[in-house]
């Protein structure tokens, strides 16, 4: 498997994670899940004129299997920017092999080119195969609530 950044061609592809992935978290809370983005707005945000996200994606040899949809941050008072990390999706046939880790790799190095002082991101109090992953990696939990667990994944440049 490999990650690579999404191209504009990939963004019919994006759309699907995302159904998919508000679908999981459909099933991990047990609410609905409302998905309004379009196929326009996921081009917008990335490839606009100011483009206010960015994406990878994960592919094997011979399609695309999970993807990752991030924004900078930056906090006046560091004065230091950080990722936000709004959602990493494996597709279900394809977790635990090592893909996860692949994005949250690739988007430590964008942290690093930043000068990003952390990752940061939030995951269902459900999802427990999720947060063995997430406490694995060498993520922090900042705080949990009765639906949501935020995770701190500090950045240190080589």
């Amino acid at each position: 498997m490999h990650v690579s950044l999404v191209e504009k061609s990939d963004c019919p592809q994006i759309l699907a994670f995302i159904r998919l992935k508000a679908a999981f978290d459909e099933q991990m809370r047990g609410s609905p899940s409302v998905v309004s983005i379009t196929l326009e707005k996921i081009e917008k945000a990335l490839f606009g004129d100011n483009p206010l996200a960015h994406a990878i994606l994960l592919k094997n040899e011979k399609e695309a299997v999970g993807f990752a949809f991030y924004h900078t941050r930056f906090s006046s008072f560091s004065g230091s920017p950080s990722i936000w990390l709004d959602d990493l999706f494996v597709h279900s046939a394809q977790r635990s092999n090592g893909g996860g880790l692949k994005m949250i790799n690739a988007l430590q190095q964008e942290a690093i080119k930043l000068g990003a002082s952390h990752i940061s991101w939030t995951v269902s109090s459900a999802n427990n195969q999720g947060k063995k992953f997430y406490n694995r990696i060498g993520a922090q939990v900042e705080r949990t609530d009765k639906t949501l667990t935020y995770y701190r994944l500090p950045i240190r440049a080589n």
